[in-house]
């Protein structure tokens, strides 16, 4: 699926970026916990001509505003709402910059004192020639020249917001511009964050993630720049594969609070890099599911002492939000077991699954009668009080 990321204008032509995957994505599954994460580039850009953009992206009323700007002979509200509107839905590419300054306004000259008429025709019939009509001037190029814009909007609205607007993204490093800014031309009140997430990041030196970030604004500008901070607290060699997720998992399109992020990156650190990618889209796709992903750090610790590639599929079907946590109730109880046998990891989990979705189980299994049993029978008794609590109406 393609995703207009940014709409730039050039002196004759508006220009569109389009961002697609490379390859098909498909849900990552656990590998070695010790192999090392690979460097990943998912996103490819290409541009095209505004008047070529498929179908589905088609920008009709931008398409005619530009094309209205070609002959402007007198202001008029149609020319200023045309203007307004392709400065509020493009930015101007940096790589294109245009020179073109407003020419001066036409006067006609007046007569001039001589020694014949030195009251230069002062009480005579004498009229003098009427203003020449305006002539047709084409305003693209001018919305491509800092110096020619700030003419215009003065003298057409010299009240105008954009005059100042256009003086802060001309102080932007042109890669932000071309790359980041178009997402955010409506939320200008967030530039600032915009700018700290570029030097944060280092975006000017990681083209990959800037392309991550490019499609995670596009898609919806304020909880991109949320997103945007989760990747700060990520480590680099973790961002790319961080930002894809959060955008094939459809978390992109829903703002995470900073609760949220802060789970996110306790997830991030009980994850080697071998099972970083499979763990985080299953935290992601929780995220989608429930109102907390807390229980997943319980989950994943467990995982690192039992079966660090555990895949966690079964946590996908809950319908509803599950307990926090199990407790250590649980991880008491799994030590005195382990003491007489080896415990077969699919025991553990479904135990966690159990404590999580069941109500009562952590408590029961906090109880310190368990311990007057031998481990065996613990296990046995777990399994049917289990059974009695599931099938309970």
């Amino acid at each position: 699926m393609e995703y207009l990321v940014s709409i730039r204008r050039r002196p004759s032509e508006l220009v569109a970026t389009l961002s697609e995957r490379r390859e098909p994505f498909s849900a990552p599954k656990p590998g070695a916990p010790a192999e090392s994460l690979p460097a990943r580039d998912p996103y490819v850009e290409r541009s095209v001509p505004l008047d070529e953009l498929p179908a589905s992206l088609s920008q009709p009323r931008l398409t005619a505003a530009w094309q209205a700007l070609a002959e402007a002979d007198r202001p008029s509200p149609e020319l200023w709402e045309s203007l307004q509107l392709v400065l509020e839905e493009t930015v101007a590419d940096p790589a294109a910059l245009s020179s073109a300054q407003l020419p001066p306004r036409p006067t006609p000259a007046g007569p001039r004192r001589s020694a014949a008429h030195p009251r230069g025709y002062a009480g005579t019939k004498y009229r003098p020639p009427k203003a020449p009509q305006p002539r047709s001037l084409d305003l693209r190029e001018l919305l491509c020249s800092r110096g020619g814009l700030s003419q215009l909007l003065e003298r057409c609205a010299p009240d105008s917001p954009w005059r100042e607007r256009a003086r802060r993204q001309a102080l932007l490093p042109p890669a932000l511009q071309r790359d980041l800014l178009w997402p955010l031309r409506g939320v200008d009140e967030r530039l600032d964050e915009l700018v700290g997430l570029w030097w944060a990041l280092d975006l000017a030196r990681d083209a990959p993630l800037r392309r991550c970030l490019s499609r995670l604004l596009a898609t919806e500008a304020s909880a991109g720049l949320a997103w945007g901070h989760a990747l700060v607290a990520e480590l680099p060699r973790r961002r790319v594969h961080l930002a894809e997720l959060i955008l094939e998992s459809g978390a992109a399109a829903h703002e995470p609070s900073p609760e949220r992020i802060a789970v996110l990156g306790e997830l991030s650190r009980c994850s080697r890099d071998g099972v970083y990618r499979h763990r985080m889209h299953v935290a992601l796709g929780e995220l989608l599911h429930h109102r907390d992903v807390v229980f997943l750090v319980e989950g994943f610790e467990l995982a690192n002492c039992y079966a660090e590639d555990h895949a966690f599929s079964l946590l996908l079907g809950y319908s509803d939000p599950p307990r926090p946590a199990a407790g250590p109730a649980l991880w008491a109880f799994l030590e005195r077991l382990a003491l007489e046998e080896a415990l077969y990891p699919s025991y553990v989990f479904e135990l966690w699954e159990r404590c999580l979705g069941l109500p009562g189980l952590s408590e029961l299994l906090a109880a310190p009668a368990w311990r007057t049993l031998a481990p065996l029978a613990s296990r046995t008794l777990c399994s049917a009080l289990s059974q009695l609590i599931e099938e309970s109406p």
